[in-house]
């Protein structure tokens, strides 16, 4: 006879990308404990193999023993449990925030692509994630809430109890017997969250009972407009992004105000390899102070991580970082690749020599990077003309330039790689 499934987690985890694996997120609260069990209760209906994780933050008194709890339980419903010891670095972050970052730091760890975190968040939590971005002003992204199901590390995090309330999860576990921790720090209602969960939630539940799960349902319709604004910014950025991942500002300005907001939010999210989530305030400046600018004017942001570029026409964003400086010199025998890994230069010589007849595989070349007053031949001007000046009429962006190889031949610059050669000049 098949397992009670009352959370309905088999219907819900089948809705969402196949994994081998699912790491569990046990803490020993009410919550991972419902959500621990009714797995372990359903692990012959589950071709995924199941894992528990129990961070040990050390910073309560009771820390040691919430570890015993967790290791008893998972040995009685025979689920195999790994202990991390974490240390909590606040860095200017509130305790609760810290220790956050600290779990899911170690939890990652555990992801690899064929597996998923599963955390016991659900709907209570996610009313309250509501309220709070609400109360800051949140736009779609803010008030869609969590998600069930997101990118975590190499795999992904699910949060199947989302659509369960607090009050079956107790109701549960008190059924069940089953022993949890009360965190006591969950009481410290000078912890927004927990004033909401307190202060405010209660009263709101006692007016409208049906408030929590009404906020679900906001939070899913957002999750929807949300999906539509992101497919909307996916088909404007196919008429607008470069190859090389660069917006043409003269295409993004044929857009509504709205429409080009919505395309750089996307942009600065999904498509610079970090997820930046700009403000509304943000977004204005980069507007204003960028996208409205004079073409030559070559304003920038920044933004995290992250600067924003205007070079003439295009909009870039790249890493901030110190100024690429290079004063070595590489020798590149052609009978082989150029490489030079930490700045992500990868060089094939086979297309070189079909380019330049008078180059075989038992010639050196020089490979050196920009230091100022470089010049190559033009057999069209038939002189030699400054790198400098090129580089502005091919409309290379100003950060780009220190990082071009440029190849020597003696001491005669012969090719600007990516760019041009002499032979290429002469065709």
């Amino acid at each position: 006879m098949q397992a009670e499934d009352p959370f309905e987690i088999l219907a819900t985890l089948q809705r969402l990308p196949p994994v081998r694996k699912y790491i569990i997120a046990l803490s020993g609260g009410l919550d991972s404990v419902a959500l621990i069990h009714s797995l372990s209760q359903l692990q012959d209906q589950l071709p995924q193999s199941l894992l528990a994780v129990h961070i040990h933050h050390g910073l309560m008194a009771d820390a040691d023993l919430w570890t015993r709890q967790c290791e008893s339980f998972c040995q009685k419903f025979k689920i195999p449990l790994e202990i991390v010891k974490v240390t909590v670095d606040r860095h200017g972050k509130s305790l609760e925030a810290a220790a956050r970052q600290a779990r899911y730091a170690a939890l990652q760890k555990y992801v690899q692509a064929d597996t998923a975190l599963l955390t016991a968040h659900h709907q209570d939590d996610q009313a309250e994630t509501i309220l709070l971005h609400l109360i800051k002003g949140a736009g779609s992204a803010g008030l869609a809430g969590m998600p069930v199901s997101k990118p975590f590390g190499r795999g992904w995090h699910f949060r199947p109890l989302l659509s369960v309330s607090r009050k079956i999860l107790r109701e549960y576990v008190l059924q069940q017997k089953l022993s949890f921790i009360e965190d006591p720090s969950n009481l410290d209602t000078q912890h927004e969250r927990n004033y909401l969960r307190h202060k405010i939630i209660p009263e709101l539940k006692t007016r409208w009972p049906e408030a929590v799960s009404g906020m679900a349902r906001s939070a899913q319709h957002q999750s929807d407009n949300l999906r539509l604004s992101k497919d909307l910014a996916e088909q404007d950025l196919k008429q607008i992004a470069e190859p090389d991942g660069a917006l043409f500002i003269p295409r993004l300005k044929t857009l509504t105000e709205q429409r080009q907001k919505n395309c750089l939010r996307y942009w600065l999210r999904y498509l610079g390899g970090e997820d930046i989530n700009p403000t509304a305030n943000q977004l204005d400046s980069l507007m204003e102070e960028l996208i409205d600018s004079s073409w030559d004017a070559e304003p920038e942001l920044l933004l995290g991580k992250k600067i924003i570029h205007r070079y003439r026409d295009r909009l870039y964003q790249l890493p901030r970082q110190e100024s690429f400086i290079n004063e070595k010199e590489y020798e590149w025998l052609l009978n082989q690749p150029f490489k030079i890994p930490a700045l992500g230069i990868y060089l094939e010589p086979w297309s070189l020599l079909a380019q330049h007849q008078n180059l075989s595989e038992k010639d050196k070349l020089v490979v050196r990077f920009r230091r100022g007053g470089e010049k190559i031949y033009s057999p069209e001007k038939k002189q030699h003309r400054q790198l400098k000046k090129l580089l502005q009429e091919w409309g290379v962006p100003p950060w780009r330039r220190s990082q071009i190889p440029l190849l020597y031949l003696g001491e005669e610059l012969l090719i600007v790689w990516g760019y041009v050669s002499i032979n290429q000049t002469n065709s």
